[in-house]
């Protein structure tokens, strides 16, 4: 697929680098994400929808963030034996 080699190319010339899975980064960014979804909460409740959009945002992107760090290797995996040929 053309998207991964894209990918294993920039891998290869060293212009991006996987990380390592880490239950303890994927923690720290869950509790960003947390923090950032009380944050929204706090805005909402005082009617300041605009400000609280941008970190609800954050709230999302954090919580993907740790997930990714909980289940890149498997997903590596799966992704390139699926894509391999």
């Amino acid at each position: 697929m053309r998207k991964i080699n894209f990918i294993e190319k920039l891998i290869r010339e060293e212009k991006i680098k996987l990380a390592e899975p880490s239950k303890v980064v994927a923690e720290s960014y869950n509790e960003k994400s947390k923090n950032a979804l009380k944050a929204a909460n706090i805005l909402l409740s005082q009617n300041l929808p605009e400000e609280a959009m941008p970190m609800a945002y954050y709230a999302m992107y954090h919580k993907t963030t740790s997930l990714f760090y909980l289940i890149w290797d498997k997903m590596r995996k799966s992704c390139c034996d699926n894509h391999s040929s």
